[in-house]
């Protein structure tokens, strides 16, 4: 063999000898898998509540069981989950499984004017390697019975009333099961100003300007009493508008003067109840239509207050010349 054929075969199996040294090499450094918990895909979350029907009486309670298992049906240890519930409450809103799998909370029916008949706990598997729960159940329903449950409504006029007006409460939008509850429930109302009143609708006078918070409470025939709140702001009184005639309008000296106060108004059509006069010349009068005599000719000022049945007032004066 030639020294150029030698070369050529010492250089092919060093080559050779470098490519499975470093075949080796790759080998000897490959790892397998990487070790890590559970990814969460193919978990499967159950949840169980009992006992599963409580009273809606804001205290009863349900112990909520949530197990955790793995694709093997395997407990899974360690797994935190949220928890949440439609309605009522519960003892803990974060939970972690022990080594069977399962962790437990503790849920408390809500109040008997809660108007729901059942309430949705739900359990989610939380961290940052899990995906999504693809099997089994992470809600559990608890039904809640109770009697049905009013929903209080009312409205008033006017909208804008003033000092002295009278108010009037309706709460006939009030419902139960739907429904206008109607004469079926019962209605107790506080106008805010120290004063109550009762009945579906009802009728209330304010005295002073100012805003006052209206309750009412409606009781429904299960006994449930809910409330409804709203403002009432009360301004300056409206006005009342005190007219004077007189007769004869052209007085002279020892006539008797009529005046009548009859053209007096309000806005509201509530009567007039009073009638103060002055007439100017030392004499006074409290009836409706009233009369004087002057004892000189000049001239006089005739001033009347008028007071209606709400208390509002209004005073108006008239020249008279006596010839």
């Amino acid at each position: 063999m030639s020294s150029n054929a030698h070369t050529i075969v010492r250089r092919s199996a060093a080559a050779l000898t470098l490519a499975l040294m470093a075949a080796g090499c790759t080998l000897d450094k490959a790892s397998g898998p990487a070790v890590s918990a559970p990814s969460g895909f193919g978990l499967s979350v159950s949840a169980v509540a009992s006992p599963d029907t409580l009273p809606r009486d804001g205290q009863s309670t349900s112990t909520v069981r949530v197990t955790v298992r793995d694709p093997q049906d395997k407990p899974v240890a360690g797994q935190r989950l949220t928890v949440s519930a439609t309605a009522g409450s519960l003892s803990a809103s974060d939970v972690t499984t022990d080594a069977s799998g399962t962790a437990t909370v503790r849920f408390t029916a809500p109040a008997v004017t809660t108007a729901v008949a059942s309430a949705t706990v739900s359990a989610t598997p939380v961290g940052a390697d899990l995906g999504t729960v693809i099997s089994g159940s992470k809600t559990v329903t608890i039904a809640l019975a109770g009697p049905s449950v009013p929903t209080a409504s009312f409205n008033f006029s006017p909208a804008t009333p003033g000092q002295f007006d009278i108010v009037t409460f309706d709460a006939t939008t009030t419902t139960l099961d739907g429904g206008n509850c109607l004469d079926v429930c019962t209605y107790g109302w506080d106008f805010g100003d120290g004063l109550s009143g009762s009945g579906r609708i009802a009728s209330h006078p304010y005295t002073a300007s100012g805003t006052y918070s209206v309750r009412l409470s409606v009781t429904a025939p299960g006994n449930v009493t809910v409330t409804s709140l709203r403002t009432v702001v009360v301004g300056a009184p409206a006005t009342i508008t005190p007219v004077i005639t007189q007769s004869p309008t052209d007085a002279k000296l020892g006539d008797t003067i009529f005046f009548d106060a009859s053209s007096s108004t309000t806005p509201d059509g509530t009567a007039i109840v009073s009638w103060n006069w002055d007439f100017g010349n030392g004499q006074v009068a409290t009836t409706k239509v009233a009369t004087t005599t002057y004892p000189l000719a000049r001239t006089y000022t005739v001033r009347l207050t008028i007071t209606d049945a709400l208390g509002r007032t209004a005073t108006t004066t008239k020249t008279v010349t006596v010839s």
